[in-house]
């Protein structure tokens, strides 16, 4: 009896931890080849052991991935003050007939308190044949259901990375409520014969107004202090 209370006790602590690590999912699709793939944190195809840090590297319809990987709490931030980053590096030409598209997008659950808002810093860098590359945006999304890949709720609109180097947006929580998800989703569009693209979006926390106020505060005394060392020195 007893070893049968210790072994289900076993099964349930693992199947808790298994479900515990898979609130981080990380979502690959190309839509033309019809190929969809995801990843839990601690499953199939994750290359990363740490909790909270998901590491693909394979293929997925016409697109060949070097490495993508996404961390969020508890290896980046934390419940209360959220951060999600999500790097993808592609160093394959692409195949395919015609545009393709590729939506890479990271989730996670569970977030609490509110926070003020977000804020979204989105680089991407390109190599391609005959300018291959169309167009790469980042959004991220807060959602009150949380729930993973909820696209629903509040979010910063497209981030527009090429044309161009990648830019950075913030958005603010607005009616969400805690617990929350959140999702950063990464979109490529680009003809057969790109190179290699290498993007990486971070989402960070808005500071609280109070943290504002007292760094805005904080700069008049600064200054009195680095003007009376200034004149101490010249006395």
């Amino acid at each position: 009896m007893k070893k049968f209370a210790f072994l289900a006790a076993t099964v349930a602590v693992a199947l808790f931890a298994t479900s515990a690590r898979a609130t981080f999912e990380l979502r690959i699709s190309n839509p033309e080849a019809g190929a969809t793939v995801t990843i839990l944190d601690g499953g199939v195809g994750d290359l990363n052991p740490l909790t909270g840090a998901i590491t693909f590297a394979g293929t997925v319809g016409n697109f060949t991935f070097q490495v993508t990987s996404s961390a969020t709490k508890p290896v980046l931030g934390s419940a209360g003050s959220p951060e999600m980053d999500l790097h993808v590096f592609i160093a394959a030409p692409v195949g395919g007939v015609g545009v393709q598209t590729l939506v890479i997008s990271a989730s996670d659950i569970g977030f609490q308190p509110i926070v003020p808002g977000w804020h979204v810093n989105y680089t991407a860098n390109d190599s391609s044949l005959a300018n291959a590359l169309i167009s790469t945006s980042v959004t991220a999304y807060a959602a009150s259901s949380n729930l993973n890949f909820d696209t629903s709720g509040v979010n910063t609109g497209a981030i527009a990375g090429f044309p161009g180097s990648g830019g950075a947006a913030s958005f603010l929580a607005g009616g969400t409520t805690a617990p929350y998800s959140l999702t950063v989703v990464d979109t490529i569009k680009t003809n057969p014969g790109l190179l290699f693209i290498s993007d990486d979006a971070l989402l960070t926390p808005l500071p609280e107004p109070a943290s504002i106020a007292m760094l805005v505060a904080g700069v008049p005394v600064l200054g009195l202090l680095w003007a009376r060392r200034r004149k101490a020195k010249v006395a």
